[in-house]
C-alpha cells in the first residue's frame, strides 16, 4: 500500500557562537578579517576590556555577504534608526535645548545688562580702531569692563557677528546661546563616550532644566561661556584618557579659552591642571610624546597672558581689590587660607545649590527653583557615591576633580552663583550618571528601560517647556525692585521709547536719567551711535545746582528722581508728559518737563552756603591721639575709616569741592609728612600745620594728574614740626562744585 509522506523539509544551519580573545598592547591595532560563504551572515559582538577594569559597552554589527541581501538591506532605514538612535536623539535633544534659549530671549532675563553690551561695544570698537584696544594693544588679551580688564574670549567671539549684523540683543545673546552648545554637547558626549551611558540624551536635557544655567545661558555674560568650554575641555581630556591621545591638544585648546573668557575661571584650571598631572601621571609617561608636544600647545596659549602681565603687571590685585576681596586686606595667610576656605565650603554645601532661598543678587537667580532643581539632590548624590565607588578609573577620577576645582575660582571673592556656575557641568554630569544607574536597577526588576527612559526624557521635556513658559509669563514680577539696586530693568525698553520720543519730537533736549543701572554710558552706545542724540544725566542736577532750563528741556526721571522733585522747593510747575511702565504695572519711567521758581537763586546761594558749613566729630588716630575733625556733610563712610588700615574703606563729599579737615588734638604730636589715598581723578593738595610754638604756619600744595589706578600722595613739610592744630584739603581739580570726593585713608608721620 502505497503512503504519502510529507516532503522533506529543507535542512538549515544550526546558528553557531565563537568567541575569541586577543591581547594587544596600548596604542597597538588589530585587524580581523571574517570570510564568509555565500548566502551567509554573521553577528559580530566586540567588548573591550581593560586589564583590572570591567568590560565596556559592547559594539554590535551584522555583516552579510554581498550575494544574499541581508535582513539589512531589507529593512535599512529601521535598522539605521536603531543603530544610530544615540546620535539621533543627542540631535534632538540639542533642538530641544536650542528652542528653549531662544524662544523669548530678548524677554528673559527680564533686563538687558552692562555687562551684555559692554561684549558687542568692545567688539565694535576693535573692529574700529584696526583690531587695536582704546590703549594701543594690537588684538588685546584681555578688553576694560568699567575700571578692570576681565573681558577676553567673550568679546572676539563677537567681531564677526557684530560685522555682520551689528548691535542687536538676539545677536548678543545668540551668539553667547550657539556657544554654549558646546557644554550640551560635552555633557551629552561625555555620557555616552566616557560613562558609556546608554542614554546619553538624558545629560543633554538635566542640563536643559537646570535652573542655574537656563538662566545664564540665555544671557552674554561671560560666566556661561567660560563654562561650556570647562565643558569641552572636560570630555576632550576624558577622551584623550580613553587610548585616543590626539585629543590633549583640543583639551589644551579648550582649557585655554577657559582660562581667558572668565577671570575665576583662571583658579579652576589651575586646580585641574595640578590635580591631572597626579591623577594620570603614569599615563602621561606612556604618552610622553604626545605631552611633550601638547605642552608646547599649552605654552603658546600662555603667550597673550604674559603679555598682559608684562603691560599691566598689577591688574590682577587690582581686580582682586575691586571686588573686596578679603586677599587684598590686612589680615594674617593663616586668616586668609581660613576665609578662603570658609568659602569653598559654602559652595559646597547641597543647600547652597538645592535651597529655593538664594543668597545671590535676584537678577542672578530664578525666584523659587534653586540654583540646581531640587528633586536632582538625591541623583546629584547617588552619582557622587558611585563616582567615588570607582575612583580606580580615570575618568571618575576627572569627574570628581571638576566638581573639586569647579568652587575654586569663587572664593578668592565671594560666594556667587556666576563665579561658581562650573559646577552645573559636573553636577549635571553625576545627576545623568544616577539617572542611568536607576534605569539600570529597574530594568532588572523587570521594568524595560525603554519605559523607563521614555518616562525620563517626558518628564524632563514637561519640566524644560515649563520653565520656558514660566520666565515669559511670570518672571517679570518675581521681583519688583527694577531699580539700580535690583533687577536693572529696561535698557531695550526705555531706549526703544526714548527713540519714538525723538523722532515724534526732534529739537528736543532730553536728559535721560543715568540712576538706573549701572553703566548707562555702555548701554547707550549699544543702542545709539555716537554721540548719542540726548544727554545722559539726571534732574537731580538741576536741583542742587541752578542749570539753564527752557521749554525745550525734557527730563526722563526714575521714581525715585520723581520724588525728589515733587518735594522740591524748586519748581512751580511739573508737568508728566508720558510715563513708561515696570513690568508690574507701576510707572518706572517718567518724561517730565519743569520750571524754577521765582526765588530759586536765593535758595541756592543759602544752599551753597549750609553746603561749606562743617560738621564736628571726634576721631582716634592711629597713635592713639584723640582729635577733635571739622569736616564737610559725607554721603558715604565715616571719619573712622580714614585710620582703619583698610584701603577698600573711604569717605565721600555729599556735595562739597573741595574737601576740608580740620584737626584739633588733645596732645601735640611731631608731623613731618602726611600720606593720602586717593583715586584715579585729578587732584589738588593742601596741608596747613599749625606749630605748637606759636610760629608762622607752614603750607604745602601738590598736584597730581588723572590715573587709572589707586596711589597714595604724601605731602612733606620738609622738617618735623611739633603741633596741635593742621588743615588737610584734598579737591577735585578739574571739577566744580557741587561734587563728590573720594578718600580712603590718611596716615601721619
Amino acid at each position: 500500500m502505497d503512503r504519502d509522506f510529507p516532503p522533506e523539509e529543507e535542512s538549515k544551519p544550526t546558528p553557531t557562537t565563537r568567541s575569541i580573545q586577543i591581547t594587544a598592547a596600548a596604542g597597538e591595532k588589530v585587524a580581523v578579517s571574517i570570510e564568509l560563504a555565500e548566502s551567509a551572515q554573521v553577528e559580530l559582538q566586540v567588548v573591550k576590556q581593560r586589564i583590572g577594569e570591567p568590560p565596556a559597552r559592547p559594539w554590535r554589527k551584522t555583516l552579510a555577504n554581498p550575494a544574499q541581501v541581508s535582513p539589512l538591506k531589507q529593512n535599512s532605514a529601521k535598522q539605521f534608526l536603531i543603530r544610530h538612535q544615540q546620535v539621533i536623539f543627542i540631535v534632538l535633544a540639542l533642538f530641544v535645548y536650542l528652542a528653549s534659549r531662544f524662544i523669548g530671549l530678548d524677554r528673559f532675563p527680564i533686563y538687558f545688562f552692562t555687562d551684555e553690551a559692554i561684549q558687542t561695544n568692545s567688539a565694535a570698537d576693535m573692529l574700529i580702531n584696526g583690531f587695536d584696544s582704546d590703549t594701543g594693544e594690537f588684538l588685546p588679551t584681555y578688553f576694560v569692563n568699567g575700571n578692570q580688564y576681565n573681558l577676553g574670549t567673550s568679546v572676539y567671539i563677537q567681531v564677526l557677528p557684530t560685522l555682520i549684523f551689528g548691535k542687536s540683543i538676539w545677536v548678543t545673546r545668540g551668539v553667547c546661546v550657539l556657544f554654549t552648545l558646546l557644554a550640551a554637547l560635552g555633557v551629552g558626549l561625555f555620557s555616552r563616550n566616557v560613562l558609556h551611558s546608554r542614554f546619553p540624551v538624558l545629560a543633554i536635557l538635566i542640563l536643559a532644566v537646570t535652573p542655574a544655567w537656563f538662566l545664564h545661558s540665555r544671557t552674554a555674560f561671560e560666566t556661561a561661556l567660560a563654562a561650556s568650554f570647562f565643558a569641552a575641555f572636560l570630555y576632550c581630556y576624558a577622551m584623550y584618557r580613553q587610548e585616543k591621545p590626539r585629543y590633549l591638544f583640543p583639551a589644551i585648546l579648550f582649557a585655554a579659552l577657559t582660562f581667558y573668557s572668565y577671570s575665576p575661571a583662571q583658579m579652576v584650571m589651575l586646580v585641574m591642571f595640578v590635580g591631572l598631572i597626579f591623577s594620570d601621571l603614569r599615563y602621561h609617561l606612556r604618552h610622553w610624546k604626545t605631552v611633550l608636544a601638547a605642552f608646547g600647545v599649552g605654552l603658546l596659549c600662555t603667550l597673550p597672558y604674559v603679555r598682559f602681565l608684562i603691560v599691566h603687571p598689577e591688574e590682577n590685585f587690582k581686580h582682586l581689590q575691586i571686588l573686596n576681596s578679603y586677599w587684598t586686606q590686612d589680615y594674617t595667610l593663616p586668616q586668609k587660607l581660613g576665609i578662603y576656605f570658609k568659602q569653598y565650603g559654602q559652595m559646597l554645601n547641597p543647600y547652597y545649590w538645592f535651597g529655593p532661598e538664594q543668597i545671590d543678587l535676584v537678577r542672578h537667580v530664578m525666584k523659587g527653583y534653586g540654583n540646581l532643581l531640587w528633586w536632582s539632590l538625591p541623583l546629584v548624590l547617588l552619582g557622587l557615591g558611585l563616582t567615588l565607588l570607582r575612583l580606580r578609573k580615570s575618568e571618575y577620577r576627572l569627574l570628581l576633580l571638576a566638581v573639586i576645582a569647579s568652587p575654586s575660582g569663587a572664593a578668592l571673592a565671594s560666594v556667587g552663583i556666576t563665579r561658581a556656575l562650573f559646577m552645573v557641568i559636573p553636577a549635571t554630569l553625576l545627576a545623568a550618571l544616577a539617572l542611568d544607574q536607576v534605569i539600570h536597577w529597574l530594568s532588572q526588576v523587570h521594568v524595560r528601560a525603554a519605559i523607563s527612559v521614555s518616562a525620563a526624557i517626558i518628564v524632563l521635556l514637561g519640566i524644560n517647556g515649563y520653565m520656558v513658559q514660566d520666565v515669559l509669563t511670570n518672571a517679570p514680577t518675581w521681583y519688583t525692585d527694577y531699580g539700580l539696586a535690583g533687577m536693572q530693568y529696561g535698557a531695550r525698553q526705555l531706549f526703544g521709547e526714548v527713540k519714538e520720543y525723538l523722532q515724534e519730537k526732534p529739537g528736543t533736549k532730553l536728559v535721560v536719567s543715568s540712576a538706573w543701572a549701572n553703566g548707562t554710558d555702555v548701554l547707550v552706545r549699544y543702542f545709539f551711535k555716537d554721540p548719542a542724540p540726548f544727554q545722559l544725566g539726571s534732574i537731580e542736577q538741576w536741583m542742587i545746582q541752578q542749570s539753564p532750563l527752557d521749554d525745550q528741556t525734557v527730563f526722563v526721571a526714575i521714581p525715585e528722581e520723581m520724588k525728589q522733585v515733587q518735594t522740591s522747593n524748586k519748581f512751580k510747575s511739573v508737568l508728566v508728559l508720558k510715563t513708561l511702565p515696570y513690568p508690574d504695572g507701576t510707572p518706572g519711567f517718567y518724561f517730565v518737563k519743569v520750571s524754577y521758581v521765582d526765588d530759586v537763586a536765593q535758595i541756592f546761594a543759602n544752599e551753597l552756603a549750609a553746603r561749606h558749613t562743617l560738621l564736628t566729630a571726634s576721631a582716634t588716630l592711629p597713635d592713639g591721639t584723640q582729635a577733635t575733625i571739622q569736616y564737610p556733610k559725607l554721603d558715604m563712610g565715616s571719619l573712622p575709616d580714614l585710620f582703619d588700615g583698610n584701603d577698600n574703606s573711604l569717605i565721600r563729599t555729599a556735595e562739597a569741592n573741595p574737601l576740608i579737615l580740620k584737626f584739633t588734638l588733645d596732645q601735640p604730636i611731631d608731623l613731618s609728612q602726611v600720606t593720602l589715598r586717593i583715586g584715579g581723578a585729578p587732584s589738588a593738595f593742601s596741608l596747613a600745620v599749625t606749630p605748637v610754638d606759636g610760629s608762622a604756619v607752614l603750607s604745602v600744595e601738590q598736584k597730581v594728574p588723572t590715573s587709572t589706578d589707586y596711589r597714595s600722595v604724601t605731602l612733606t613739610l620738609g622738617q618735623t614740626v611739633a603741633t596741635k592744630e593742621f588743615t588737610i584739603t584734598l579737591k577735585n581739580s578739574e571739577s566744580g562744585e557741587p561734587d563728590h570726593v573720594h578718600l580712603w585713608e590718611v596716615s601721619f608721620k
